[in-house]
């Protein structure tokens, strides 16, 4: 057995493997033991090997059943299936490794499915040939190091020589714990989806029904039963979400997306995103975030679902005028496990303080005739378990805190570890609070005069989206027939298209490719909405070019945000006051209110973008030179060449002088560079020529990169950083792109 591991490199490789490995020999002592089954069976190689697996059972009974071979009984294929072919090299050898012969046809009549080449082993695994030589056991054990036991699964098979010969026996070892975690996880969570599909289900079944069978209701009663019915709806999709996440953490090969993030710029875009409801709610927001905050290492999309789940939870059982308050700060854990600094939050929801003049006007035992149906308490249900799961796999914890008395209320509490791996201790940067542009400020649209065209397969859900946007006042155009559609875009000639991506005769991305190579309609705003809520499913519509994605069920209040906040772009643009007269790029403030809109959509679909600051070299040298017509020349010929290099969805900007900035939406700040230097080595080689004074005229360009939200996630931080970028590409020889944070230039 030791000749067989005698070269270094099998032994560097069996070391590598991330399950244990363990080789006994025929004599069952110990011969080789990888540092990973070491690890997981808490016994040390040096010691043990050349040992008896005996006295190694004895000394630690918990390991008894690793290496007991009592039931290792295998049986040879050429018994079992009666095989006369005495030519087989098998045939007559006390072990068999059938499953590795793919030539032996007796074995491939009984298993027709396995007639391919190297798919036997699947069918084999089924096989009483196979499992009588590979023995498979698991069993929890209690480890002294460890706070809690662990499940580990053993595959004992045997290793033989070229002559059929036993040498001993390797055992393949894994840690199933997590695994069996995940398991339990899923059956409580599937438990708790029976209970809470019956509670919605039951009320809207019997809402629905006194409406349809009690026609003469009140119309307050009606509109109070709907709006538990509208209640309901939402439970029932949210719980859609959580299945749909239940799936991917299912998987125990998930791959989370983990990196350093600074979790009250997470909780700002949550409330961010859930503004309008909350205003809708009449519901007050309070944020206390200590800035000595630790960073935390985790996937920012699953920490965000936790917290939107949470204040969205707190949203439904707070009143009007109540108060949703959350707190952010650092603290020291009380539990074992907690060996690392942790962050806490603490989201509470408040009830409105009474005034003394309603106090005295309330009579005992007086119920307002506004109370609502639904009951006040409700729990999260399959979110909370959701949400406690995600947050068990970063080592945290979540508990609910509930209130009563003179001051109800309920408080969620959830804690993370603030370790990183690899990186010291970080001081997170304060994110400062963006203002969102005041809608008063904006171009206003007359919906009036707006046409939309609505298309989608479904009519129960194109029906609802067409109503809404007509009490908008917009005229809409609706069709459930994509063909149609296309003939709709020369009779409506529509603002704004609002597609589903799944239809029958033609997909969205086929609908949106037509819209584009037609020139009188390629600019028209287009919205795709869908079932598909994953992440990949909205990044690819944003990468076929498309303005907005929603998905279904739709939120009308968003989907006229949306709407209308498209349809406003589309004015600001046409707006020719927004546009430098003289190279046709956007104005210095037409630049910040579109980076302010770019932050704000980056915030709420969780993209990246890159905000460029770009200066014309030499440009007094050319001016003193030539003249400040020439000068114009150069300026509008820089324009032009950005935006014919540039992506369609980049924007230019003139920010003063020979100065420019360029806004990059969907691209981390290395890509960008990399665009960017393919430009900028481009413009140097291009000659520019001046008519007037037959003047070949040759032009060089430094830039300035930051990221969102890597480098800020405001505007006056991207700008400052951008800037700082292009002085280090000035100071350091010019015609260079720099990104922030690098000293070094992308060109030399």
């Amino acid at each position: 057995m030791a000749g067989v591991l005698e070269r270094q490199e099998l032994a560097a490789f069996l070391h590598s493997f991330s399950e244990g490995i363990v080789l006994t020999d025929s004599s069952l002592r110990l011969s080789w033991i990888n540092s990973t089954a070491q690890q997981l069976l808490g016994i040390s190689g040096k010691e043990w090997v050349g040992k008896s697996t005996r006295e190694l059972g004895q000394t630690h009974p918990e390991l008894g059943w690793v290496f007991d071979e009592t039931d290792v009984n295998p049986l040879p294929c050429w018994e079992v299936m009666e095989c006369e072919d005495q030519d087989c090299p098998l045939w007559g050898r006390l072990i068999t490794d059938c499953w590795t012969h793919s030539d032996c046809n007796l074995c491939l009549s009984h298993a027709p499915s396995s007639s391919e080449p190297g798919t036997k082993t699947g069918s084999c695994t089924h096989c009483r040939i196979y499992n009588s030589h590979v023995l498979v056991r698991e069993k929890e054990i209690a480890r002294a190091n460890k706070l809690k036991p662990m499940v580990l699964q053993v595959q004992t098979t045997p290793l033989c020589d070229d002559e059929g010969g036993v040498l001993g026996r390797i055992r393949l070892i894994r840690d199933l714990t997590h695994d069996k975690e995940l398991g339990k996880l899923k059956d409580e969570f599937l438990d708790a989806l029976v209970h809470e599909l019956r509670s919605p289900l039951t009320s809207i079944r019997s809402y629905a029904e006194i409406l349809l069978r009690y026609t003469d209701t009140e119309p307050d009663t009606q509109r109070e039963f709907l709006r538990i019915i509208s209640a309901e709806s939402e439970r029932l999709d949210q719980m859609i979400e959580d299945l749909m996440e239940l799936q991917e953490l299912d998987h125990a090969r998930s791959v989370w997306h983990n990196q350093e993030i600074y979790i009250p710029e997470l909780i700002q875009r949550v409330f961010q995103d859930y503004r309008n409801t909350l205003e809708k709610k009449n519901i007050f927001c309070r944020m206390e975030m200590d800035p000595q905050s630790p960073r935390v290492w985790t996937d920012p999309d699953k920490i965000y679902h936790v917290i939107f789940t949470l204040v969205k939870n707190l949203a439904n059982r707070t009143p009007p005028k109540g108060t949703l308050q959350i707190m952010a700060y650092p603290m020291r854990g009380q539990r074992k496990t907690d060996k690392s600094p942790l962050i806490r939050f603490s989201l509470s929801s408040h009830p409105p303080v009474p005034t003394p003049a309603a106090a005295a006007a309330a009579e005992p035992g007086q119920e307002s005739l506004s109370a609502p149906l639904l009951p006040s308490r409700r729990g999260l249900g399959l979110g909370f378990t959701l949400c406690k799961t995600i947050l068990d796999q970063y080592g945290g914890n979540l508990w609910v805190e509930e209130a009563e008395g003179v001051a109800p209320g309920v408080t969620y509490h959830f804690t993370m570890p603030a370790s990183v791996p690899g990186s010291g201790k970080v001081t997170p940067e304060e994110p400062e609070i963006e203002q969102t542009p005041e809608v008063g400020k904006q171009p206003t649209i007359e919906k009036g005069n707006k046409r939309i065209l609505i298309v989608d397969d479904d009519p129960g859900s194109l029906n609802p989206i067409t109503i809404i946007l007509q009490k908008e006042g917009y005229r809409v155009h609706a069709t459930t027939n994509v063909r149609r559609a296309l003939e709709m875009l020369q009779e409506a000639k529509p603002d704004l298209i609002i597609s589903d991506i799944r239809m029958p005769e033609m997909d969205g991305y086929a609908f949106f490719q037509q819209i584009q190579e037609n020139e009188s309609t390629k600019m028209i705003p287009f919205i795709f909405i869908s079932g598909q809520r994953e992440k990949g499913a909205r990044i690819r519509g944003f990468k076929t070019g498309v303005d907005d994605y929603l998905a279904k069920p739709v939120d009308f209040d968003e989907l006229k945000a949306r709407v209308e906040a498209l349809l406003l772009r589309v004015e600001r643009y046409r707006d020719l006051s927004r546009l430098d007269s003289l190279t046709g790029a956007l104005t210095r403030k037409a630049f910040e209110e579109q980076l302010n809109w770019e932050i704000l959509r980056a915030r709420r679909e969780h993209l990246p973008f890159c905000l460029v600051m770009a200066d014309l070299d030499h440009f007094k040298k050319i001016n003193d030179t030539h003249g400040h017509l020439v000068g114009d020349f150069v300026l509008h010929s820089l324009v032009a060449f950005f935006q014919k290099n540039l992506r369609e969805e980049d924007v230019v900007a003139r920010f003063g002088g020979e100065e420019f900035c360029i806004i990059m939406p969907g691209v981390e700040r290395e890509t960008a560079g990399d665009i960017l230097e393919r430009i900028r080595k481009q413009l140097s080689e291009t000659q520019l020529y001046y008519d007037k004074e037959d003047l070949p005229i040759t032009i060089t360009c430094s830039f300035g990169v930051s990221g969102f939200p890597l480098d800020g996630v405001t505007a006056k931080r991207l700008i400052e950083k951008s800037d700082a970028s292009l002085y280090q590409a000035k100071r350091t020889g010019r015609n260079r792109v720099v990104l922030f944070g690098q000293d070094e230039a992308l060109s030399s």
